[in-house]
């Protein structure tokens, strides 16, 4: 494997950290990995070494897998964790927080549907309150906006891991101020990295106009956020299908679609899937877990959804059946 090293590494983050600067029109500090795993592990345990008279963290399992990955080691390191509880606000789960407080782990959307859980007001609320006691709040998050730079104008201590989506996570940024003086641990042991390195092309910069499509995915009858939640305005590169009927396995495979186009939680083993709703608590209900399909927008057009519409009423009607 082609292993970066130290020098190389370093040069692509200034390079990712310029070009963002440029991009949003203010200063920010960029570093690069290979998925959100290899940063929350390189980001959280720099932190806890290199701040080590601030030993305790603070943990919202809401939303996020990283956070259930990262568990085992802190246990094995005997780190004390805070944990927030689902009936306590923010500002009560801030308020206990002393100075030996190190970071606070925390996400503002649901990795697999995209759900918004926190309003940009109220993530802009906890990253202030966080920074006022010192505390460098790390939020977790599918994709950076323009919207993020003025969190970072209020609060030198927030850092946003972007951390893909769930069907495209071979990459994954690190956004933070110059507040961030903690050293990578792992950082040059990745490899290449080409496809942060291709993020730096011009065309990685430009949207992609998605409004016609995103328009007719609204008004599919599949639409999960038709059925379970309010979708987002932020929600532009995934379609988020639920049916009752036709489990997400079975929709993915007639569409053809591999795992960087299409996520359903149905072909993952129990054991994963069991493990899911200790971050997303509605993932306890296994008709949902069953009948979800989580599609890459770039994988769809026009054609593909009537098809889909096609394809799951063959399918419903294939598995209806009744003894006479």
């Amino acid at each position: 494997m082609n292993y970066l090293n130290a020098e190389n590494y370093q040069a692509l983050n200034e390079k990712l950290s310029l070009s963002f600067s440029e991009k949003f029109g203010a200063p920010l500090k960029v570093r690069a990995f290979e998925n959100f795993m290899f940063a929350g592990y390189d980001l959280c345990f720099g932190l806890l070494q290199f701040l080590s008279h601030r030993p305790k963290i603070g943990i919202v399992r809401a939303g996020s897998s990283l956070q259930e990955y990262l568990l085992p080691h802190f246990y094995r390191l005997q780190t004390p964790l805070v944990f927030k509880k689902e009936n306590e606000n923010f500002a009560q789960f801030i308020f206990q927080f002393d100075h030996e407080f190190n970071f606070v782990l925390w996400s503002s959307e649901n990795e697999i549907t995209g759900e918004i859980l926190l309003s940009f007001e109220q993530r802009q609320e906890i990253h202030k309150s966080l920074a006022a006691k010192r505390i460098f709040s790390i939020e977790v998050k599918s994709k950076f906006t323009a919207q993020d730079v003025e969190i970072f104008k209020q609060s030198a201590y927030a850092v946003i891991v972007e951390a893909g989506t769930v069907f495209s996570k071979e990459q994954c940024l690190v956004f933070h101020s110059d507040k961030l003086k903690t050293p990578s641990l792992i950082g040059h042991y990745q490899n290449s990295l080409k496809a942060v390195s291709d993020y730096l092309t011009e065309s990685n910069f430009k949207p992609s106009d998605n409004t016609a499509l995103l328009k007719q995915t609204e008004n599919s009858l599949l639409n999960y956020f038709n059925r379970y939640a309010v979708k987002p305005a932020t929600l532009e590169d995934r379609f988020v299908l639920y049916s009752k009927t036709v489990a997400g396995t079975a929709l993915k495979d007639e569409l053809n679609l591999n795992s960087s186009q299409a996520f359903a939680p149905s072909e993952l083993p129990s054991w994963i899937v069991d493990a899911i709703p200790a971050w997303w608590p509605e993932a306890k209900s296994s008709e949902l877990m069953m009948g979800l399909l989580v599609i890459d927008l770039k994988a769809l057009d026009e054609k593909s959804l009537q098809k889909i519409q096609e394809i799951h009423e063959r399918l419903t009607t294939q598995s209806t059946w009744s003894i006479s």
